[in-house]
């Protein structure tokens, strides 16, 4: 990831500005909610101005002209910083503007100005239509091409690189310049994308759409390189057209092609607004899942519920392979029991071992209910001494006999039977870390959706607290995708990974932030971690060993909080899954303005 993915702060606003715009954002927080403002109002009189700021600017975020800020005070020194960091590196690009048949001619007119401004004088900008009579009503000096004859498109725009955009879509002035400093940073990208925001009646933007840097899982699941992106033209094999193939849909399918043949060259991420949209996507839904399907030689559902994202089923191997699940426990048999009662009914087709650890547990329930554990074949350890998660989740793993291991707290509750063997599609795949679970608070809500590192300046779980009914930020609760780290609630990975990292910190990290420490020794170590959205539970958080931030806690959970940050730096650490504009304060994905 380019150091320009991460810039850290954004510029900041001088004093007059900034307390002019602040202002701003206090009034479109209250008008969205009133009771959150009014509580991070408080916050800030108390002197607790990361929680206020955050309660504050999440709220106002939500309102329909704060991008209208952001766009008037951060985005102008944005480009000038991208730029400034590189040197420009001239390419050919070409833009070529579809257009669906029955389009206004006024909607081609403001694709086209648009992409003439951006690149001045050297615009190469070509037409697709099926419709000739379409063609008649354009501004003159554009290429046209009509109906299925690609081979003469590419050999007229004559590019190294095109862009898609459809009638309609706009492109930013800075655009131009933009991507020549970004292909002097990535020269051998295959595809290079941007973020992006929609066009309202009124043409004024809103709703922008930031991106992280490359990540192939989350692509699979939902297209952002459609309609804002250039692909190098070498890639785009034009033999592969088919007459009457939408020139959106071949373009779809080339995405695709480069995407599952990648190499050392990856799509390369620009984090700066380029593409103003109509509308989200472009291509053809049904096209994606035939052609996703082709290229993987596995079969791609529409997620239930959300069809405009694809869940790929990856296989499990002939012989599916064992997996010890690790519990641990003290006391709460109601927890527990409900834990079990879900474990007894999973679906997966492996064998399945399952390890009880008790920690000293005192009520003579407990003991009863492990009696009757014991009894029907789940084996229960005892690990007696203070509440150490590190080192009972090591001990358990000496004993267990599972190829996987699946970490598990008492207090889950299962609704689907199919948890364990969704989870396991990924673990089985080569170079794949941990996997972890998309996990509901009992009110329906999300707890964890994958853990971003570097929010709070440690780590946090990204749309928490958005209802699972909801698409929270452009649907990322709901999407499979790789991630720094997941949490160790619900987590699946291979034995010998585990050992192969020395498996939990049990001195640095007794309680808290083990499964960050985890996940990102498994980085270091050249593995991926995926957050599987597929595996659906809850999660009755933190019920047995208390809260982190309680008194009781507070000086363990600071204490370890300040090894997380020295040992990966974490007050700085720039998660290359979540954009660089979100703010690091919050959990709640929110840009901030001053």
């Amino acid at each position: 990831m380019s150091a320009l993915d991460c810039q850290g702060n954004e510029p900041a606003l001088d004093r007059p500005k900034a307390l002019m715009v602040r202002l701003s954002i206090i009034y479109l927080a209250l008008r969205v909610d009133a009771r959150q403002a009014i509580l991070g109002l408080f916050w800030l009189a108390m002197r607790k101005k990361v929680r206020g700021r955050a309660l504050i600017y999440s709220a106002a975020a939500r309102h329909t002209d704060y991008h209208t800020y952001w766009v008037e005070h951060v985005e102008p020194g944005l480009w000038a910083s991208y730029c400034g960091q590189a040197q420009a590196r001239q390419k050919r690009i070409a833009v070529v503007i579809v257009a669906g048949g029955t389009t206004e001619s006024g909607l081609i007119n403001r694709s086209l100005r648009s992409a003439q401004l951006a690149f001045g004088d050297k615009a190469q900008i070509a037409l697709w239509s099926r419709d000739k009579d379409e063609l008649q009503n354009t501004a003159a000096g554009v290429f046209f091409s009509v109906s299925s004859d690609l081979h003469s498109l590419l050999e007229g725009v004559s590019a190294d690189y095109l862009i898609t955009l459809f009638a309609g879509d706009q492109l930013s002035a800075h655009t131009g310049q933009v991507l020549a400093h970004a292909l002097s940073i990535h020269p051998d990208a295959p595809v290079i994308y941007w973020d992006e925001d929609r066009l309202s009646g009124d043409l004024s933007r809103r709703d922008p759409w930031f991106k992280s840097s490359w990540n192939l899982l989350h692509f699979f699941a939902q297209d952002f390189l459609i309609g804002a992106s250039m692909i190098r033209v070498e890639a785009i094999n034009a033999d592969a057209f088919t007459v009457g193939e939408s020139f959106a849909s071949h373009i779809q399918n080339v995405l695709i092609n480069v995407a599952t043949r990648l190499g050392a060259e990856t799509p390369a991420h620009v984090p700066l607004i380029l593409s103003h949209r109509l509308k989200t996507g472009g291509g053809d839904g049904d096209q994606r899942v035939a052609s996703l399907e082709q290229a993987l030689a596995v079969p791609v559902n529409r997620v239930r519920g959300k069809p405009s994202l694809l869940s790929v089923q990856w296989p499990l191997p002939d012989t599916p392979p064992s997996v010890s699940i690790i519990i641990p426990t003290r006391d709460r048999v109601d927890l527990l029991s409900t834990c079990i009662d879900g474990l007894l009914e999973v679906s997966f087709p492996g064998n399945i071992e399952i390890i009880v650890i008790d920690n000293e547990s005192a009520d003579p329930e407990s003991h009863r209910f492990f009696d009757q554990l014991k009894m029907s074949g789940i084996h229960v350890m005892e690990f007696p001494g203070s509440f150490n998660f590190s080192a009972m989740n090591n001990a358990a793993v000496k004993q267990a006999t599972g190829k996987y291991l699946c970490f598990l707290n008492n207090d889950i509750e299962m609704i689907e039977n199919d948890w364990l063997t969704q989870m396991m599609r990924h673990a089985v795949r080569p170079g794949i870390g941990a996997v972890g679970a998309k996990l509901l608070y009992p009110d329906g809500t999300v707890q964890h959706a994958g853990v971003a590192v570097g929010i709070g300046q440690a780590a946090g779980h990204v749309q928490r607290n958005v209802s699972d009914d909801e698409p929270g930020y452009f649907d990322l609760p709901h999407i499979t995708r790789y991630a720094t780290a997941v949490t160790a609630a619900c987590m699946v990975l291979e034995r010998s990974r585990f050992e192969a990292i020395g498996g939990f910190d049990e001195r640095l990290f007794p309680v808290a932030f083990n499964d960050v420490d985890l996940c990102l020794k498994l980085v270091a170590a050249g593995w991926k971690n995926v957050y599987s959205a597929e595996a659906k539970l809850i999660h009755h958080e933190s019920k047995s060993r208390g809260d982190d931030m309680s008194a009781a806690n507070y000086e363990r959970y600071s204490r370890e909080l300040a090894n997380l940050q020295d040992k990966w730096a974490t007050k700085t650490y720039c998660d290359p899954y979540l954009s660089p504009r979100f703010s690091r304060k919050s959990e709640t994905l929110y840009v901030e303005i001053d």
